[in-house]
């Protein structure tokens, strides 16, 4: 899902070129492009292993109305305001 956000790219994109000299090794471009990608793993691993837990579990299924319902409200605000601006 990362891979087709345009925003995710950019700021990555922009970060590295910042970071990154254009006299440096090979093995530096190769070294950030692997942490990129452990750091990517672990942080949505986390996520899965958090968010897959019984707690969690329980607390989603407590408030998945009300959530639901947030969303839904939010999401029908923002489309009348996207219908009633003037373009």
């Amino acid at each position: 899902m990362h891979l087709t956000n345009p925003k995710a790219i950019l700021s990555w994109t922009a970060i590295i070129a910042l970071g990154l000299r254009p006299d440096a090794p090979v093995a530096i471009v190769y070294a950030i492009i692997i942490g990129c990608l452990l750091i990517s793993l672990l942080i949505n691993q986390g996520y899965a292993i958090l968010f897959s837990s019984a707690p969690m579990i329980a607390g989603y299924r407590r408030i998945r109305r009300r959530a639901e319902a947030c969303l839904a409200a939010f999401f029908a605000f923002a489309s009348f305001k996207l219908l009633t601006s003037q373009l």
